[in-house]
């Protein structure tokens, strides 16, 4: 059983009743000043919020399962990404709720669980190749039409919240968990994402992102073992 169980035990409860329904309108308002401090707390890497009905904060990484996310709250799939992210947040920020750097969300919530949502690093590079190098599906426009290797060498000298480490956004206490059970654990499921492998797709630099994303290996392989998953190599 999940030993999470407890914290979620009404089966029944989905995370759209965290936030009334979003009126359209509202969504395609120009950006006010509440959008401002948003975007920029986006921009600099903030991304834990508190779930009040749940009493735990999360964090959803880029290209792990933040789409899932944010889908299962807004329900609206005509919004593009960047916008129904904006949408979302800026909800939480108004409730003070987030979004919060992870000593943020460690100060203002010392005593309830944090869950950092973590992805096998050579699967998450290659839906992250995939997502904006191949298919070109949203920010940061520069790394279109990058091979794999290319990719990986501007990873390493420009940071992005796309493909930061995992590790990074984590609290004094986090507790990490693999994306697929933090989602189901709020009530939410995985959306399929449409960047998924073709055969001419180029081959990925395994050992470098390995290397590069060493730490975030290591904590997926921990929470792994805690939720007694069996380890699989990603390296294929």
């Amino acid at each position: 059983m999940n030993p999470l169980t407890p914290y979620c035990a009404d089966k029944s409860s989905r995370l759209s009743v965290l936030l009334e329904p979003l009126k359209p309108e509202f969504l395609r308002s120009s950006k006010n000043v509440h959008d401002l401090i948003v975007q920029s707390k986006l921009d600099n890497f903030a991304l834990w919020i508190y779930l009040k009905e749940f009493d735990f904060c999360v964090c959803f990484p880029a290209k792990n399962g933040g789409c899932s996310f944010r889908h299962e709250i807004i329900g609206l799939r005509s919004l593009d990404i960047d916008s129904m992210t904006l949408a979302l947040m800026r909800e939480f920020y108004k409730d003070g709720h987030g979004p919060f750097h992870p000593k943020e969300a460690e100060y203002l919530y010392p005593n309830v669980p944090h869950y950092l949502a973590v992805r096998h690093p050579v699967d998450r590079f290659k839906s992250l190749w995939r997502n904006k190098c191949r298919d070109r599906d949203g920010s940061p426009w520069q790394v279109y039409g990058m091979t794999p290797d290319e990719l990986m060498d501007y990873i390493e000298i420009q940071e992005d919240h796309h493909w930061r480490m995992q590790v990074k956004n984590l609290t004094d206490h986090t507790e990490p968990m693999p994306m697929p059970d933090l989602l189901e654990m709020i009530g939410a499921t995985a959306r399929i994402n449409k960047s998924g492998r073709l055969e001419k797709d180029p081959d990925v630099p395994v050992d470098r992102v390995l290397d590069y994303y060493a730490d975030d290996l290591r904590i997926w392989e921990d929470a792994c073992s805690r939720m007694n998953i069996v380890v699989e190599s990603a390296a294929m």
